[in-house]
């Protein structure tokens, strides 16, 4: 598997691996890698059909996509990570810490899910059907820019949109149907709920914004606490982030609570 990848920061410093939501490329990260660089060595990398990897063909499974991501990392010399994923990434960011547990030392996970669930199945059979038939048309990339992103977001924040509509409008729609099959109808819920033999050494953090099910935490100690709340709901002593109405803002915009989940990455790093 040809990954396409880019490594930031100084050599020797703990790693953060980024991964990108459905449809977007390592580009989607560059404010936050330039933030974290300083004092991070920052891995970003295309997934599997995006942009400048490889586009077997599919459909995917996260189990690939996750054997993806410990192919670069063993390529790379990479023993151990802290993880964010956004969206898609996230659900590739579980699935690597569930198959690999000793291999990560925090994860972050932002406006993601551990099962869509069937109430998003309309959504994803639509998104299907116009990829496979037409291409990224104009008409999906409004749709999926539309439940990114607030209208105020839109009108305030047009470059940003404008560049995540870009990456949409140029990802190879046979890599886009193959990873919608790799996600759309996964459920994790139960192999999160499962005690690990291994579990991560340190932090769970989400950050979400207005995310159909959001994942939390009664505690940091491994994977075994991680529960699917519904909605925007807040489980007692949960380390998430939130702000309701920003969706992917919440990660894209400049400063405020990606901050905050550098700052998560900076306590597991102090602690692990």
């Amino acid at each position: 598997m040809k990954t396409r990848y880019r490594l930031d920061g100084p050599a020797g410093a703990p790693v953060v691996v980024m991964a990108h939501a459905l449809g977007a490329t390592l580009e989607l990260w560059d404010a936050q890698a330039a933030a974290l660089a300083g004092r991070y060595r920052v891995l970003r990398y295309d997934v599997r059909g995006h942009g400048g990897s490889e586009v077997p063909p599919g459909p995917y499974t996260l189990e690939q996509m996750a054997g993806d991501l410990r192919e670069l990392l063993d390529a790379l010399g990479i023993a151990d990570v802290h993880f964010v994923g956004l969206s898609m990434g996230g659900l590739i960011g579980m699935t690597f810490a569930l198959a690999h547990p000793g291999r990560v030392r925090s994860l972050v996970l932002c406006d993601t899910t551990a099962c869509y669930g069937p109430a998003v199945t309309p959504m994803w059979d639509d998104r299907l059907r116009v990829a496979e038939t037409r291409g990224m048309t104009q008409e999906l990339i409004d749709k999926t820019m539309a439940i990114w992103f607030t209208p105020e977001f839109h009108a305030t924040h047009k470059s940003i949109v404008d560049g995540v509509s870009a990456m949409l409008r140029a990802t190879d729609p046979r890599g886009y149907v193959a990873a919608i099959r790799a996600i759309g109808w996964v459920d994790l819920r139960d192999r999160l709920g499962a005690p690990a033999d291994d579990p991560p050494r340190h932090a769970v953090v989400c950050a979400c914004g207005e995310a159909r099910v959001a994942l939390a935490v009664d505690h940091v100690d491994g994977l075994g606490t991680i529960e699917a709340a519904p909605g925007n709901a807040t489980l007692p002593g949960v380390p998430r982030l939130a702000r309701a109405g920003d969706r992917f803002a919440v990660i894209l915009a400049p400063g405020d609570l990606f901050g905050a989940a550098e700052q998560a990455l900076l306590a597991a790093e102090r602690v692990a």
